[in-house]
This record gives structure tokens, C-alpha cells and sequence, in this order.
């Protein structure tokens, strides 16, 4: 074989082989597809179907199914059975938000077992308990996370996953044994870059020194972000009441307007502040129904 021929060959099979890793790892963006409104797989929809048909029979053999939903809501765990149940020996890839209710720890790990693979730019949990590698397997995806009624199946540290948050990010996690601890006021001190644009703290306990740390932390911040600190519940429902005003009289002496409010049929036992200038803060409480 000439060396000309032999040269040939091996950019034949290098490109042969650069075609399927490029399936496999096929856009899951909605531009990649040449159908966006309703769910749809890879093989029929791709827009690299009409390369050649060399590349389609590629792309149908090994590209994944992927499974985009435009209109038709979330993904749930209902979805996914019947989706692999249909394509048992495919790689599935989900880009709709995904919505998982009452799921136990280790149902993350298999469905990825399982080739079943998430878009978890917003994920949202409820009513589920989670193990901490798993929550941390979704918050590095996220921009929007969100847990309801959920706990960890052991005890977690709001500090342990500090360094997972991002500024862009909206992080609402009503999660029972997620603990703001003693760390956290140096973690927001030392990496306030970490704080999320809006962000919904639950379980909070009435300390001063906990809520003064964010405070200074929520003080710097930019424009439009918000917290929310919903506190344990208080039968005398004055703590809340108590942690508003001390809340207020901190942002007052450090210079800004405060417009102060009780806000009825809002989160009970909760406080909200939002940053509408560098120097004016919208502070709401509800201490009851």
C-alpha cells in the first residue's frame, strides 16, 4: 500500500471516529434540532440529518435520545420509565427542568446507571430525601435550584456547600437538616461572590449573629437581589416581629432607607428584603396567618 493510500486511510478512520464521539456527545440545545415545539428524539429531528446520509445513519446509531419539551412542562419520574422502557438500550438525555417528588436517596445515581442523563439548569425536589453527593451532582449544573418539603438523609452543613453557589443563581431550599452554622458567617465574609441572587434561607434560627452576617453580606450586594429568612416556628409569633425591627435598625445605621412593611398571607414566620438601589431596602415580615 502506498504511503499516499495509507494516509488516506487513517484520516478516513480519524474522521469516521470523530463522527460518532460527535454523536454521542450530540447539542442538546434547541438549534441543533429542526423541530422545537413538542417533545422529540435525536434520529428524526437532528439538523445534521441533512448533511448526508452517511451522517444520519451515524447519527441514528449512535446519538442518544435526546428529549425536549418546550410546552409540555417538566420532566417527572413517570416520563422517564416510559421513555426507557421504549428505548432500553439508548442513552437518554432530558433538557426539560426536572421535577422530582417524593424520591429516596441514591435515585439520581441510578438513573444515570441507567444512561438516563439530566439538563439541570433547574431542578426541583419535593417531599424527597437526598444524599449530599447527589445534591451536589445537580447544584453544579443549576441555575435555578429548588427544594420543597425535602431533607438530606443525614445532617448537612450550609457551609459544605457554600462553594457551590454562584451569584447568577436563584436558590430556594426548604430543606429540614440543611443547618446555617457557625462557619457561615466567615464563609460569606471571606466568598460573598458565592451569594446567590436570590436566595430563600429556611430553618433559620433567631440569632442576631447569624442575621447580621448576612445583613453585611446582603448590604454589598447589587442591585435586585433577595433574601428571604424564614425562621423556626416562635409560638409568642414576637420573634419575627423582633428580628424585622433589628433588622431595619442595622440597615438605618449603615446608611440606607429602609420601607419597612408587615406583609399578610406571606410566607409565615418569615423575613424579605430586596435591594432597589444602593441605598433603598424593601424589608417585609409576616409573623403569622
Amino acid at each position: 500500500m502506498s504511503s499516499s493510500a495509507s494516509t488516506q486511510n487513517a484520516i478516513k478512520r480519524f474522521t469516521h471516529d470523530w463522527l460518532i464521539r460527535f454523536c454521542e456527545l450530540h447539542p442538546t440545545d434547541k438549534a441543533s434540532f429542526i423541530r422545537r415545539d413538542y417533545d422529540i428524539g435525536v434520529p428524526l429531528s437532528s439538523k445534521y440529518c441533512r448533511i448526508s446520509t452517511y451522517f444520519t445513519t451515524i447519527i441514528q446509531r449512535y446519538a442518544p435520545i435526546i428529549i425536549m419539551r418546550s410546552r409540555l412542562g417538566d420532566t417527572t419520574q413517570d416520563d422517564i420509565k416510559s421513555i426507557k422502557m421504549s428505548t432500553p438500550n439508548k442513552t437518554i438525555v432530558l433538557t426539560a427542568p426536572a421535577n422530582f417528588q417524593n424520591v429516596e436517596p441514591g435515585t439520581i445515581a441510578k438513573y444515570i446507571n441507567q444512561q438516563i442523563y439530566f439538563n439541570m439548569n433547574t431542578f426541583h425536589f419535593e417531599g424527597s430525601v437526598l444524599n449530599l453527593d447527589e445534591f451536589k451532582f445537580c447544584l453544579k449544573q443549576c441555575k435555578v435550584a429548588s427544594c420543597l418539603k425535602t431533607s438530606f438523609s443525614t445532617p448537612v452543613l450550609y457551609s459544605d456547600i457554600w462553594h457551590l453557589l454562584r451569584n447568577y443563581m436563584n436558590v430556594y431550599l426548604d430543606v429540614e437538616n440543611l443547618i446555617f452554622d457557625d462557619k457561615m458567617p466567615q464563609m460569606l465574609k471571606q466568598f460573598p461572590q458565592n451569594t446567590p441572587k436570590e436566595w430563600k434561607l429556611y430553618n433559620m434560627s433567631f440569632r442576631e449573629d447569624f442575621v447580621l452576617s448576612i445583613l453585611n453580606n446582603f448590604m454589598k450586594s447589587p442591585i435586585e437581589n433577595y433574601v428571604l429568612m424564614k425562621f423556626r416556628t416562635d409560638p409568642s409569633k414576637l420573634e419575627c416581629e423582633r428580628m424585622a425591627n433589628f433588622m431595619e435598625a442595622k440597615f438605618i445605621a449603615a446608611g440606607f432607607t429602609v420601607e419597612t412593611s408587615l406583609a399578610f398571607g406571606y410566607v409565615e414566620g418569615a423575613v424579605y428584603i430586596y435591594k432597589l438601589s444602593d441605598n433603598i431596602v424593601c424589608l417585609r415580615y409576616c409573623d403569622g396567618p
